[in-house]
């Protein structure tokens, strides 16, 4: 139960959660029912949030379901929710098949797998659908490939939008030194603009590689490329950059340095952050930190402006930080 107050208004919320698992089996059902009382400048309200779940798991399967129900009057001040006024429910189902070891000692499990979703939005005025099926592959090396492809239609401002791409995912530790991560998609996707939405085709690529020669120094690396057009002209809405690095050394056991770069080509800018940590002994540690953010701008006529000229600090920040732990 939960009730905050400010001012004139107040909101109230109670609920309660239940779990029935079967015994002697893997079958569980577990169910969360919220209730509100709302009352500020739109007048007095009440709605109710619902979600029940259905589980049940073995080596060779999984399966799960979900029915989930929000009332457009429903409000929770003290949390974090994505929308309301929907009802939905979904359904996953996977089967995993494991190869011979001797005739493929490469492949270690295959399994399709299939999620659906389907559900109305009161809100957007519209229904909402969407289908996942695809394979998963696990590989020796801790190697691992995913393929998919997603198709349904989702409502968006008072339209609905069709969507769907194909997926690829991998990654896989070619060397005790040295592992690759890569992802891509491709197809329709939606601008999500308030007043004039339109449909896309969107290109999603990332690259992830990570170096470490030896136990103390750790290097990561990600590039990622995202690339939007209009479907109905061809036009190029967007088209972004963004590379990040980490850097770990462990001097020590107890002494460490981290620095992170981000390089941002939509927002023309670098983001910097350096943290060192010293561990006298696990809960007592003391941290120091330094960030920058640099942005491409020039100073005209007495005011700065952005996307022009060389990259200049905008931000600076220094911070110190120390915890003790006591035990009695």
């Amino acid at each position: 139960m939960t009730d905050t107050r400010f001012g004139g208004d107040r909101n109230s919320v109670a609920g309660a959660d239940a779990s029935w698992k079967f015994s002697g089996t893997s079958h569980q059902v577990t169910t969360t029912v919220l209730h509100s009382w709302t009352e500020d400048r739109d007048g007095p309200r009440s709605g109710t949030a619902l979600q029940m779940n259905y589980n049940t798991s073995s080596k060779r399967s999984n399966f799960g379901a979900q029915l989930e129900h929000y009332d457009r009057e429903f409000v929770m001040d003290t949390a974090f929710y994505n929308r309301i006024g929907f009802t939905q429910a979904w359904a996953y189902i996977d089967y995993s098949f494991y190869p011979d070891k001797d005739r493929y000692p490469w492949i270690r499990r295959i399994t399709p797998f299939t999620f659906t979703q389907g559900g109305r939005d009161r809100e957007a005025g519209n229904d909402d659908f969407l289908n996942v099926s695809g394979f998963r592959f696990n590989f020796t090396r801790q190697g691992f490939f995913r393929i998919d492809q997603f198709f349904g239609r989702e409502p968006w401002a008072g339209r609905r939008f069709d969507i769907g791409r194909i997926r690829l995912q991998g990654r896989v530790q070619l060397f005790r030194w040295l592992g690759v991560d890569g992802y891509f998609h491709s197809g329709r996707a939606i601008f999500y603009d308030e007043v004039e939405p339109f449909g896309g085709d969107e290109n999603r690529s990332v690259v992830k590689i990570t170096f470490q020669p030896t136990g103390r120094l750790t290097q990561a690396l990600e590039y990622t490329r995202v690339v939007f057009d209009r479907r109905d002209t061809g036009e190029r809405v967007y088209d972004v950059d963004i590379v990040n690095t980490r850097t770990t050394y462990q001097f020590t056991r107890a002494f460490a340095l981290r620095g992170i770069a981000q390089y941002d080509s939509s927002q023309k800018r670098v983001l910097t952050d350096f943290l060192s940590s010293y561990e006298l002994k696990p809960g007592t540690v003391i941290y120091g930190g330094y960030g920058a953010l640099f942005e491409q701008r020039d100073f005209r006529d007495r005011e700065w402006v952005a996307g022009e000229g060389a990259y200049r600090a905008s931000r600076r920040g220094l911070f110190l930080k120390a915890s003790y732990l006591y035990r009695f």
